[in-house]
């Protein structure tokens, strides 16, 4: 699914006390699927990371929070996880069509790898 990600700058910092600010610019960006799969994976890579740090360092904290973040990777029950991405993305079909994204393409199969090791 591409997605279209549209950024404006405005004259002020928000939040602020005016009902409205004056947009000085605005960019729109669109991301791939799978650049949009590798955002993915890094966010929950990194939310994964941050977890386990907080139980780390706080060894009484409830680990129903992780445990469910865990689970949900391991046995997703919604949208079929990174099995997907291996189904869309590591086929030779996709490889052959778009020789552009290889070096993308290994950047996802590192962000899938940190996740199963």
């Amino acid at each position: 699914m591409w997605i279209e990600r549209t950024t404006y700058s405005t004259a002020y910092k928000l939040p602020g006390i005016l009902r409205w600010f004056e947009v000085k610019s605005v960019s729109t960006e669109e991301v791939s699927p799978l650049e949009n799969a590798m955002e993915t994976m890094q966010l929950t890579n990194e939310k994964i990371s941050s977890m386990v740090q907080r139980h780390l360092s706080d060894p009484n904290l409830h680990i129903n929070p992780l445990s469910m973040l865990l689970n949900g990777i391991v046995d997703p029950a919604v949208m079929g996880g990174f099995a997907n991405y291996e189904k869309a993305f590591f086929n030779d079909k996709y490889m052959q069509e778009n020789p552009e994204d290889l070096d993308k393409i290994d950047k996802l199969k590192e962000l899938i790898a940190w996740q199963v090791r």
